[in-house]
Parts: structure tokens; C-alpha cells; sequence
């Protein structure tokens, strides 16, 4: 027998390097499958080894994210904003992070969308949060300024007629007709305020007999005032 081969049972002799072979392929086949065979049951893998959601798996074969990715709406997208409340809601937000007064914001828009006139400063602050957030979809698509004329009393207001309808020792009725688009009216004895009223009448008691006094009486459309009235002096009687 050569060198080289070997003598085996029931088959005679072969050479070595078949022989070799021949058990290193069986040797690779049984490595396999046990590979397969341990592979093949469930993996628990934790959160730390997952890629973050829109990152590519790191390992060789493809990878699914198993996390839910959770969906919000964009309310600076002014296709995602469907009603008023969500459009102020996103002017509110993204103003506060340009450092606007939360605040002032919030009363600005209210004027606006309650169809009040807006001073030059607070048209200013509509046509800012128009160009991050669009028009209102519900409304209103212009602004009303004061002394524009769009809408009806909006500034200047004219100043009420004032009369003294009443005076007595202490006390003295003042009377005005209303202004159109009044909301209300603010009663001034020089820069004291004695009241902010609804109505067209207005009652002032607490004087003293034998006295004078001057009134002023402007009226109001939310914060907007209009001119003053003619200043009306009263003498209280001493009896």
C-alpha cells in the first residue's frame, strides 16, 4: 500500500487527501446544521440594540423596527389647521418662540377674530402670524383697523353729547345719547374715573352741597377709546 494512502475496512485503500475531504465535508455539514437548528428558535432582542426609527439596521441581513412611530399633526402646516381654535393655537405657539407677550397675543386675536378693529401695531401682529400660519380657515380673511371704516363705531369714536339732566346737593345724573359701535363708556371728573358704564346715563352721588365739578364722559369699543365730550360743569345747590 503507498505512502499516501490509507487501507479502510470494506472499501480497500484510499488515498488520503480524498479521505481528508471527505470528512471535512461532513464535518461542515453537521457545523451547519446545528447552526441552523439554533438559529432558528426565538431571539429576544433589547431596546439598546434597536437603530433609532428611520436608521438602518446595523447587522448584515435586513431589519424591520418593531417600535411605533407615533404620528402628530404639524399645526404650523397651514394644510393640517382646520378651525379657528387650531390656527390660534399655532400663531400662539409660534409667536411665544419669537418672544411675543403670550398674553397680548392671545387678546390681539380675539379682537380679530370678534371683528373689532385692530390698531396699526395689532394689524402688524395678524399679518405676522398669516405668514407662519395662513388665513383663519373660519374667518375673517381682512383685518379691520380702527378708523377705517369697516365696521360700524370703530375709531375715532365720536364724542358723546353730555348733559346734566339732574343735580341735587350731592349728587348730579349725567345723560348722553349712544354712540354708534360703543361698547361702553368711561365717566371722568378731570383724570379720576368714576365709572366705566353700558348704559347712557350715569349717576354720580357722594357730593358735597355748595360745591362744582367737571365731567367728561368718552366712550369705548373694548380698549379702543374715542374723543372725550365737551367738559360739563355742575355747582351743586346748598339745599
Amino acid at each position: 500500500m503507498a505512502a499516501d494512502a490509507v487501507d479502510l475496512p470494506a472499501i480497500g485503500s484510499v488515498k488520503r487527501q480524498y479521505l481528508y475531504g471527505a470528512v471535512a465535508l461532513v464535518v461542515g455539514i453537521v457545523g451547519y446544521a446545528w447552526w441552523e437548528h439554533k438559529n432558528s428558535g426565538p431571539r429576544t432582542i433589547t431596546s439598546d440594540a434597536l437603530p433609532d426609527v428611520g436608521e438602518p439596521a446595523q447587522t448584515g441581513g435586513a431589519y424591520t423596527n418593531p417600535r411605533p412611530v407615533t404620528s402628530t399633526v404639524d399645526n404650523t402646516n397651514p394644510d393640517q389647521i382646520r378651525t379657528n381654535t387650531d390656527w390660534t393655537r399655532a400663531v400662539t405657539d409660534k409667536l411665544a418662540l419669537l418672544n411675543y407677550d403670550t398674553a397680548h397675543v392671545g387678546a390681539v386675536i380675539g379682537k380679530y377674530l370678534g371683528g373689532l378693529g385692530l390698531t396699526a401695531d395689532e394689524a402688524d401682529l395678524i399679518r405676522t402670524a398669516w405668514a407662519y400660519a395662513g388665513k383663519p380657515p373660519e374667518g375673517p380673511a381682512t383685518i379691520r383697523t380702527v378708523g377705517d371704516g369697516t365696521h360700524p363705531g370703530v375709531g375715532p369714536l365720536p364724542a358723546p353729547a353730555v348733559t346734566a339732566t339732574r343735580v341735587g346737593p350731592s349728587l348730579v345724573t349725567l345723560t348722553w345719547p349712544g354712540v354708534p359701535g360703543a361698547t361702553a363708556y368711561r365717566v371722568r371728573e378731570g383724570d379720576a374715573t368714576h365709572a366705566l358704564v353700558a348704559s347712557t346715563q350715569y349717576t354720580i352721588r357722594g357730593l358735597k352741597p355748595g360745591t362744582v365739578h367737571t365731567f367728561t364722559v368718552t366712550a369705548q369699543q373694548g380698549s379702543t377709546a374715542g374723543a372725550p365730550s365737551a367738559p360739563v360743569t355742575i355747582h351743586t345747590p346748598t339745599h
